[in-house]
């Protein structure tokens, strides 16, 4: 028998019962089977859209459509609580079903439908309060579930309009969910189509196999896949390129659930390196033959003046002239034979260059069998624009080495380095010999030959200066400049 009244430490339990999740849909049936539970009910519902207003069902037991065949539930829908004067208020249809509506403040509408016995005036009465935790808990319910909307449509508004294709997938490889762009690459107008989908049904693409290699590997790895270029095929058929990434998804206990990918479409950035790419290797053609042509102009011209050298009509003097002329132009020459060979047209290699230059030198004036040659490594490199005065300063000074310092059958040897002077942003440029030395030490300001005039000159172009020194047995040359 079914009692009309009940006890108060029954409504405790229902009390204690209701309200204790933060899901508004789970709380709701949770909070609907205690009520059926302990106050013998058979059927319940919930409606909610505001006071005064027709109610919309947000939840019931059981579900709608086996409720709706309830003939007390239909008799309460007939004589509704929101229509009501005053709640709690009660009904019934035949001696059967009762139905009872009550007040949920701020909320909406609870509805209970009972057989046989109604509720007692006290328990509706009793009811009330514990209807009020409900609603408040409901409220709350409400609040978060508004706020967890929000968030989520700022979510997906920033997914959707931000430059880049993203998407999720399950440890099956099947589509969580994606952003509209992603959609729109695969010609579908809606991420719901995506969702619980594979690659397979999605598209013919033939990199496929490879989307899925890189999947599984983030997956089996945990270790994500950063920025890699690959090819991938439009709807449409158009092959484009794409910059990709793809991480692991974790779930709270630190588990693999997962795999999120994100991706920008690179091709006209692509192109447009490749181009970048085309004129540089059209510029170091360029370059490559400008280097190979001045090269030969200054070995012909060079050529010129050594078949003049050779002419019986040509005197002492004028000889030493036009081999000075010579070894000068091909020094110039050697640089822009560094240049072409080495490919880098930004930089010289100073350290072969200085001994292309020495052992040139050496071998012209026929004394590579009593000077050996010296050129200590390395030597810093330089750009061209500062390697050719330098180039003419070392020819200048490793020839007056050998001119005046081994007269006869005299031995020795010539010594050069180029390094970074200590303790200052210059260069120094040493050449020194073991030769006969001077009697007095010249001056550098001397300008009264055309070598040491040429120096001086070229070291001013450098910014630089020159010093003349005895060390020892030595004669030291130094030429300080900035890098």
């Amino acid at each position: 028998m079914i009692r009309s009244d009940v006890p108060l430490e029954i409504l405790y339990e229902l009390a204690m019962s209701i309200g204790n999740s933060s899901d508004l849909e789970k709380n709701l049936q949770e909070s609907l089977r205690a009520y059926l539970r302990k106050l013998h009910c058979c059927a319940g519902a919930v409606f909610t859209d505001g006071s005064n207003a027709p109610g919309r069902l947000v939840s019931c037991i059981p579900r709608a459509g086996v409720i709706s065949r309830n003939r007390g539930y239909r008799a309460a829908m007939a004589d509704p609580g929101w229509a009501a004067e005053e709640l709690p208020s009660f009904g019934s249809a035949g001696w059967d079903y009762f139905y009872h509506w009550f007040e949920l403040p701020e909320f909406g509408w609870l509805l209970l439908v009972r057989m046989h016995q109604p509720l007692s005036v006290n328990a509706r009465n009793t009811l009330r309060d514990i209807n009020g935790k409900l609603a408040q808990s409901a409220r709350s319910c409400h609040v978060v579930a508004n706020d967890l909307h929000e968030s989520r449509h700022l979510l997906r508004n920033i997914l959707d309009t931000i430059p880049a294709r993203v998407w999720w997938k399950d440890r099956d490889l099947r589509f969580l969910g994606c952003n509209a762009a992603f959609a729109a690459d695969l010609g579908l107008d809606s991420t719901d189509e995506v969702t619980g989908r594979v690659d397979e049904d999605l598209n013919a693409t033939p990199h496929r196999s490879g989307y899925r290699a890189a999947d599984l590997q983030v997956l089996a790895t945990g270790v994500p896949k950063l920025l890699y270029e690959e090819p991938r095929m439009r709807s449409d058929g158009s092959e484009r390129w794409i910059r990709a990434s793809k991480v692991p998804l974790r779930n709270a206990d630190d588990e693999i659930f997962g795999v999120l990918g994100v991706y920008e479409d690179i091709t006209e950035e692509k192109r447009s390196r490749e181009m970048v790419q085309l004129r540089l290797r059209e510029r170091e053609d360029l370059l490559a033959e400008i280097h190979h042509r001045i090269f030969n102009n200054l070995s012909i011209i060079a050529g010129l003046l050594n078949i003049q050298r050779a002419d019986k009509d040509v005197g002492e003097d004028a000889t030493r002239a036009l081999i000075g002329a010579r070894l000068r132009i091909e020094s110039m020459a050697l640089v822009y034979r560094n240049l072409y060979h080495a490919g880098d047209y930004e930089t010289v290699d100073m350290t072969t260059f200085c001994r292309d230059v020495v052992a040139h030198v050496v071998q012209v004036y026929g004394q590579q069998d009593r000077i050996g040659a010296v050129v200590e490594d390395p030597c810093s490199d330089l750009p061209p624009d500062r390697a050719i005065p330098v180039a003419l300063i070392l020819n200048e000074l490793v020839t007056n080495a050998l001119r005046h310092g081994y007269p006869g059958d005299r031995t020795g040897s010539v010594t050069v380095s180029l390094r970074p002077e200590e303790g200052s942003e210059s260069l120094i440029l040493r050449v020194s010999d073991d030769g006969v030395g001077f009697r007095e030490l010249p001056d550098p300001d001397d300008v009264t030959t055309m070598g040491i005039r040429l120096i001086q000159m070229l070291a001013q172009q450098l910014r630089g200066t020159v010093s003349v020194r005895c060390d020892g047995e030595r004669t030291l040359v130094e030429v300080v400049f900035p890098r």
